[in-house]
């Protein structure tokens, strides 16, 4: 983390401050989300969860190959493929619960406004 904020950080990118800002900023909240053991927890989970979810459609297509009497082969095989399609899962994942999130924030915010 101490790196990735060094490499992003404004000062050392002034060419392009206002997206060297923002991603400081980003990996500044990442570091301190990560700090809270239960924020930390959850983002296990969700990691988890999306290398669970590619395992298990790997099964499934290796599955379907196998009934069409076809080589069990995937792409998924190559470990490289394979570490891309949980990095696009875990970040769906990660997209779908910060929409959730916000959705329960205006959700919040409405019903107070209401009040």
């Amino acid at each position: 983390v101490l790196q990735l904020s060094i490499l992003v950080h404004p000062d050392k990118n002034q060419d392009d401050a206002d997206r060297a800002q923002k991603a400081f900023e980003a990996v500044d909240k990442a570091y301190k989300l990560l700090l809270d053991q239960e924020q930390k927890k959850r983002a296990l989970d969700v990691i988890q969860a999306g290398k669970e979810y590619v395992e298990h459609t790997v099964k499934e297509k290796k599955k379907q190959l196998k009934k069409d009497g076809k080589p069990p082969i995937v792409e998924e095989d190559d470990p490289e493929v394979f570490k891309q399609a949980v990095y696009k899962q875990t970040m769906k994942l990660f997209a779908e619960l910060e929409i959730k999130r916000k959705e329960r924030e205006a959700k919040e915010m409405h019903e107070r406004y209401e009040q």
